[in-house]
């Protein structure tokens, strides 16, 4: 006897399998968001990262740093940021988890400016960690006959409009986006390397 298998899918998404909804970069990016909310409630002083926190032993800093913002214009438009690297993911096959797994390690890579570069100021947003994930929706694009360098090189420009703004920070902020946005691309293309090693190993 036959038993044939079918996937669940959930009730207000019709035809849509549960494993595919799970899996979505829009589900990552929506269960990210909750979390700027947060850390956002607290302000830069309570979850921001600096030298200041770090020495005093605050070392969650570390992690709800990246969730922290400074006023509500901050978060909301890393929340629009973010739902827009979500719907790019879609169109990319950028799996929720792979989404949300290069948001925290571009987060996490921009630590060592804080112990490299003497300054007083208090790091928080989202920014480098969204910009990492559009550097690898970027180089994803290639599969639809699209040039990763251009779409590369329009979100640098994004990056780059932060000098428009009076903030005394906006030179760091650019820096830490381009980072961000730079570590992403390279995430992707290494593991496309790595893939492609493997498989030419393979008898």
């Amino acid at each position: 006897m036959n038993v044939k298998h079918t996937q669940k899918s959930l009730p207000l998404l019709t035809g849509v399998p549960f494993a595919r909804v799970v899996n979505s970069p829009l589900v990552a990016a929506l269960v990210l968001a909750p979390l700027f909310m947060v850390f956002s409630l607290g302000g830069a002083e309570a979850f921001g990262l600096s030298r200041a926190t770090l020495a005093s032993g605050e070392w969650f800093t570390l992690f709800t740093f990246m969730f922290a913002h400074e006023n509500g214009m901050h978060l909301l438009f890393n929340f629009a940021a973010l739902a827009l690297a979500g719907v790019i993911g879609m169109e990319t096959k950028l799996s929720g988890p792979k989404l949300a797994l290069i948001f925290l390690a571009t987060g996490f890579a921009i630590v060592p400016v804080v112990f490299l570069i003497p300054t007083p100021y208090v790091f928080m947003g989202a920014s480098a960690g969204i910009y990492g994930i559009l550097g690898a929706e970027a180089v994803e694009l290639k599969r639809y006959g699209l040039s990763p360098v251009e779409f590369f090189f329009l979100f640098a420009i994004a990056a780059i409009a932060d000098l428009l703004s009076t903030s005394p920070t906006a030179v760091l902020q650019v820096g830490l986006h381009l980072a961000g946005l730079s570590l992403g691309s390279a995430i992707v293309l290494i593991q496309k390397f790595a893939s492609g090693r493997r498989s030419n190993c393979r008898l």
